[in-house]
């Protein structure tokens, strides 16, 4: 009974945190407060797959991105996302914390088109830029050649790394 009431007490202080915001294309997207989901319209992106957010710790919306641009949490675009190299696919676009580090994100973005790379941008917040901001040499970065647009990341083990897992065109992982 004891572990019960633990276990309910500490799971019900948790939010969704980093995944509080899920915004889709078409100006569509879902809201996580407290465990309930509430429908939300600002996000600008106008595409029908391909999309991704991110938010802080405590569930405050950061970025969320198209494959070839990323908005800023006031839905602004974010300064030197210009020209990012994507295209929309069913999974081509992701956010990835740098491990402790909360100011740096990693955006891989996806180019499908003409040969299947994978990218990754960085994205910094400073106090010259508290929205963020990429530098355009550390922009468009080639991570993989020969990549299907299907991406996705999971924690490891150890709780603090992040595994990047890209299919390839060979439907193999990297």
């Amino acid at each position: 009974f004891i572990f019960v009431l633990v276990k309910s007490t500490v799971t019900s202080c948790f939010s969704q945190g980093v995944t509080s915001f899920w915004h889709f294309g078409l100006n569509g997207g879902v809201q996580f407060e407290n465990f309930t989901p509430h429908s939300i319209s600002t996000n600008t992106q106008q595409f029908y797959n391909s999309c991704s957010s991110i938010s802080t710790p405590t569930s405050d919306l950061l970025y969320y991105a198209e494959p070839d641009s990323v908005n800023n949490s006031i839905d602004e675009m974010l300064s030197g996302s210009e020209q990012l190299n994507g295209y929309p696919g069913y999974q081509s676009v992701l956010f990835i914390p740098k491990p402790a580090d909360e100011s740096v994100h990693y955006l891989i973005h996806q180019k499908k088109v003409p040969d299947n790379k994978l990218y990754y941008s960085i994205i910094r917040r400073t106090v010259d830029n508290p929205l963020g901001h990429i530098n355009e040499n550390e922009k468009n970065i080639l991570l993989a050649n020969g990549v299907a647009d299907q991406i996705t990341a999971v924690h490891h083990e150890n709780g603090s790394d992040i595994w990047l897992e890209p299919l390839t065109s060979g439907i193999t992982y990297v």
